[in-house]
């Protein structure tokens, strides 16, 4: 698949489209990164974020022209290099800013289809996802593979793009309009940088859409901490849900699912309160509860499960799909963009 233009191109405005590439100790596959990726795009802006190795001048000795290189004085994460990279984007008139990772997991044969979304304005926000391919699979490391699939629902309910799979990718690409109205105090600067994405563009009602990629993950490392991102991956997560959920059925509206909400919560804490109760009291007591103490204690909590559940449904059928993004772009005429397959 090519960045060809089309006939009915003709008319368009050409989109200039910039890449953001934060970089950390990655002196061994930077050179690589920016060679297969140069020939596609306008702009790219590599982002050196404290790196203590060779990265940055690996990056001037490349000579290309259209890479432009900033450095941070110290390592501040991958989600404050993004903020850097984008803000230079921006200002540099970026119609589409799309991010690469500089350890060499992306592939440039990949882009057409990360950004074809973008182009008709069908979503404002376009994110690789690997699961389409059951061969790309197989390399990905098993830690990454379950917890994928653990932080796929979690998160799609915190930011209510029900219907992305792979929200961790971090091959993603952004229209200017939504970057422009995302606020960006709310964007992580370390490893929670993508999924505090998708939550911020949800928040603002931008459309997010999946496309099939593939990953390359032999001899990739990763500076991702493991044990610190399962414990602040939860208190993100629940922030994210509680702020979302208020915000679209309590502050800008008020509709069925607000009502679900309120009686299934107040109908299973009741459940859970008025049970855990009668059960501690048997518990010291040695006395059984009552027949019917059981039933008072498991209908509230079956009706609330209940209306948890249908507000659950009703709020993944009335995901938006109307992007903020209106404005056709016609893509650039690059052909046959680089990668190893």
């Amino acid at each position: 698949m090519s960045l060809q233009a089309r006939p009915e191109d003709a008319s368009l405005p050409q989109a200039r489209l910039v890449a953001v590439v934060p970089a950390f100790r990655a002196s061994t596959t930077i050179a690589q990164v920016l060679t297969d990726f140069a020939p596609c795009c306008e702009r790219m802006i590599v982002v050196d974020d404290g790196s203590e190795d060779e990265t940055g001048g690996r990056v001037r000795s490349l000579g290309l022209k259209n890479v432009r290189l900033i450095t941070h004085s110290g390592n501040q994460g991958v989600g404050a290099a993004m903020k850097t990279g984008i803000k230079a984007a921006l200002e540099e008139d970026a119609d589409i800013v799309f991010k690469i990772d500089a350890d060499g997991q992306m592939k440039a044969c990949d882009l057409p289809r990360l950004l074809a979304p973008l182009w008709d304005s069908q979503a404002d926000c376009s994110k690789g996802n690997r699961w389409f391919d059951r061969r790309a699979l197989r390399t990905m490391p098993s830690i990454r593979r379950w917890g994928n699939l653990g932080l796929s629902f979690a998160l799609r309910a915190a930011s209510g793009h029900w219907k992305v799979f792979d929200p961790t990718n971090g091959y993603v690409a952004w229209r200017r309009e939504v970057l422009e109205v995302v606020d960006w105090t709310r964007v992580e600067d370390r490893f929670l940088f993508e999924s505090s994405m998708l939550v911020e563009i949800g928040s603002v009602g931008g459309v997010v859409q999946d496309v099939p990629i593939q990953a390359r993950y032999e001899g990739a490392g990763s500076h991702l901490k493991v044990w610190k991102s399962l414990l602040e991956f939860p208190e993100f997560l629940l922030r994210a849900v509680l702020r979302r959920l208020w915000q679209r059925y309590f502050v800008v509206d008020f509709n069925a699912v607000s009502l679900l909400l309120v009686s299934g919560t107040l109908l299973t804490l009741f459940a859970l309160l008025f049970g855990g109760y009668h059960w501690w009291k048997s518990s010291v007591s040695g006395v059984p509860a009552t027949p019917g103490t059981v039933i008072l204690s498991a209908l509230p909590l079956l009706f609330g499960f209940n209306c948890l559940l249908q507000a659950l449904v009703l709020d993944i059928s009335s995901s938006n799909d109307r992007p903020l993004s209106r404005r056709p772009l016609a893509p650039q005429p690059f052909e046959n963009p680089r990668g190893r397959s």
